[in-house]
């Protein structure tokens, strides 16, 4: 049995995930001139073609939830993408970074399971620091943009919800590739009747396109799910919470937008009451 990693590769691992996954956002923005339905088929697309090796062969049931998170997935980076394009990189990031809110919300309501005492703490925090960041709207943030990442939000927990059913009996090899090949399918009708071009683009987009793949996918997500096998699950939902701050910290450098201090008090309480959520369910 090989040796544990050294701390030192931990967080340099964790740390190169972060900005990884940081980098989604902002390298979606300077696609500004791409549809996000285009965006979306191609981030699966290429995820897909990635994860190709790793398909196994799955049952009846396993498919029928893999083709649900696929569906919900292929919904979600549209609509995440579409608000990204249409308000500020902070709004939409933090308001997708609520997901684990949603999640929880549902085991409790839905599937009766109380996530605890902390979790109720954690998202009274959030929900405020959320309406708090909705009175600092100006140029670079709109309500509309902003209700589309929480539509993209809601989304994403479909999928974690999805997903968590599928993953009790399914390798992550196979899940992480036929998820997204089932999301660019589900695109590829809706892609063809937009006329959206596809292909033609010039360099820069289509190296843009690429990195939106390899980063946030083979850097990000591999990063962390490789964390998961030495490191509790709420530690590392703990460092996917920075992905907001990265972004930003990101966006700014690259577009010169900074957010006011409004927007920083209530980024600040929902980064604080997600994580307390995180850790209490």
């Amino acid at each position: 049995m090989s040796a544990p990693p050294s701390r030192a590769l931990l967080t340099g691992v964790l740390t190169a995930a972060v900005l990884a996954v940081s980098s989604s956002a902002v390298l979606v923005k300077g696609l500004a001139h791409v549809a996000p339905l285009v965006i979306a088929w191609w981030r699966c697309t290429g995820t897909a073609t990635l994860m190709l090796p790793a398909l196994r062969r799955v049952n009846g049931r396993e498919a029928l939830g893999i083709v649900v998170a696929g569906l919900c997935l292929a919904a979600h980076f549209v609509s995440w993408f579409a608000s990204i394009h249409a308000t500020s990189v902070l709004h939409s990031t933090l308001l997708v970074t609520l997901t684990p809110v949603w999640v929880g919300l549902v085991d409790r309501f839905v599937l009766g399971n109380d996530p605890g005492r902390a979790f109720w703490t954690g998202t009274a925090i959030a929900i405020p620091g959320v309406l708090l960041m909705s009175s600092g709207l100006g140029a670079d943030a709109t309500l509309g943009g902003d209700l589309l990442a929480l539509v993209a939000g809601w989304l994403a927990s479909a999928y974690v919800l999805a997903g968590r059913v599928v993953r009790r009996t399914v390798d992550m090899g196979t899940y992480g590739g036929a998820v997204p090949l089932v999301a660019a399918l589900a695109l590829t009708p809706v892609l063809w009747w937009s006329g959206e071009p596809v292909i033609g683009h010039d360099p820069t987009t289509w190296l843009l396109l690429a990195a939106c793949v390899l980063g946030p996918q083979l850097i990000g997500h591999n990063g962390f799910n490789w964390a998961l096998r030495y490191l509790p699950a709420p530690t590392v939902s703990s460092f996917l919470l920075l992905e907001p701050v990265g972004a930003t910290l990101l966006a700014g450098l690259a577009f010169a937008t900074w957010p006011g201090p409004v927007d920083v008090l209530g980024a600040a309480m929902v980064v604080l009451g997600v994580g307390m959520a995180v850790r209490g369910g």
